[in-house]
């Protein structure tokens, strides 16, 4: 029965106690192991790694928007005028054919939503549009 924190010991046959285990190894040892955060312990650890983790997400949208915003202000801005000029129907559809070409109304979606942010797209189009990915999931 070494390295087992045993509860009956019998003929030969040893039982794990499941409760003394969580306690000394689960409940009682620290999560973060390893890391910068290491020394900073389980709560404070968290803490901060969160809040690298929400500023890394955050600065990384924002920059994915200043750079889309640079690259449709160009001659791809005319045909996205022109292709959220159609009704709600055919943005639906647009919707559709996107999400089957790339197989993933995820992506769809996230393509689409940084372009409504920087104001390419209307947000009133956004609508038509990801309803037709959530359509066009079922196809894929």
């Amino acid at each position: 029965c070494d390295g087992y924190i045993a509860e009956k010991c019998d003929s030969g046959k040893c039982y794990l106690d499941a409760g003394a285990y969580f306690t000394s190894y689960v409940e009682e040892k620290q999560i973060i192991k390893g890391g910068f955060v290491e020394g900073a312990g389980d709560v404070g650890g968290g803490i901060i790694s969160l809040l690298i983790s929400l500023l890394l997400l955050t600065g990384g949208l924002v920059g994915l928007c200043k750079i889309l915003k640079f690259l449709f202000m160009g001659a791809a801005k005319k045909a996205l005028v022109k292709a959220t000029r159609l009704n709600d129907y055919a943005a639906m559809l647009v919707g559709i054919v996107i999400t089957i070409i790339v197989q993933s109304s995820s992506v769809t979606t996230a393509t689409l939503t940084p372009l409504c942010g920087v104001g390419l797209i209307p947000l009133a189009k956004m609508l038509p549009l990801t309803l037709g990915a959530n359509i066009g999931t079922t196809a894929t």
